[in-house]
């Protein structure tokens, strides 16, 4: 169930607190809503139609069933992560009497979304090492543990109110819209960047730094994860399918595909496709 139906109670399934030196994980969901803090270093999240890096104090949630993975390469990166369901099965947690008692919170849930990522502008990072710590050592039927956990959300909808977009992520957020509207054309980043109102070389720079790679190789991500997508809930042909997300030629699909999942559109098809 979704955090953002609101007559729900809470209970934590899965929690860690990690140094990651190297570690990658493929492209999977569960019925778990998620807290995922990067405490020091960085790694790349992705979802199903996005790839972000996160830097030091950097986070995101991820609503219950939405597609994500984590990879850390060649440098430390320490992550505090919790994990939790949502039900009408009653615990302490209840996000009702939340909503009731916090403004910030409620306003948060008026806004349903997959996912949502942020800068940690106030105490987020402190709640979940605390929340994280409680949970090792003493388990999660104590009552400070309900009120670290509650500290949490409460922590997650502050950041997440105060994370008003900058001039930059403005930009980003332009281009970003122009890409998912554009994606199955012809693109060229000067394109982009007219979208965006910015120059290219700018939008170069922007586009490095949030996503960690240049614009086109965004651009390739989107249309490859949204390949993806059809290959497994679809029984399009491989043609059609690499036509629909923006290649030329199927050979050129099959060949950006196979390099960035290790396997061909077919193999991937027999492996997790859908049967229809």
């Amino acid at each position: 169930m979704s955090l953002f139906d609101k007559a729900t109670y809470v209970h934590v399934c899965a929690f860690y607190g990690i140094d990651y030196k190297t570690f990658s994980m493929p492209l999977h969901s569960h019925r778990r809503c998620e807290i995922m803090y990067v405490a020091q270093g960085q790694c790349r999240i992705d979802t199903a139609d996005s790839s972000e890096i996160f830097h030091e104090n950097e986070f995101i949630f991820l609503d219950e069933n939405v597609q994500h993975s984590l990879n850390v390469k060649n440098g430390r990166c320490k992550i505090f992560n919790l994990e939790f369901e949502c039900s009408r099965s009653a615990t302490s947690l209840s996000i009702t009497k939340l909503c009731q008692a916090d403004e910030t919170f409620r306003q948060f849930l008026t806004k349903p979304r997959p996912y949502v990522s942020g800068t940690d502008s106030s105490s987020l990072g402190s709640a979940m090492r605390d929340c994280v710590a409680e949970l090792t050592q003493h388990g999660d039927t104590t009552y400070l543990f309900t009120l670290l956990f509650q500290r949490v959300l409460l922590e997650l909808a502050r950041c997440i109110q105060h994370n008003i977009p900058s001039k930059s992520m403005g930009y980003i957020n332009c281009a970003e819209s122009f890409i998912q509207a554009h994606f199955q054309e012809e693109l060229r980043a000067e394109d982009i960047a007219k979208a965006a109102g910015i120059h290219p070389s700018y939008l170069q720079v922007l586009f490095h730094r949030h996503f960690g790679c240049g614009i086109m190789t965004h651009v390739n991500r989107h249309r490859l994860a949204t390949a993806r997508l059809l290959l497994q809930n679809t029984d399009r042909g491989i043609e059609a399918i690499a036509g629909e997300v923006g290649y030329n030629s199927r050979q050129h699909f099959g060949s950006a595909f196979k390099k960035a999942f290790h396997v061909s559109p077919q193999e991937y098809r027999k492996l997790y496709g859908v049967r229809l």
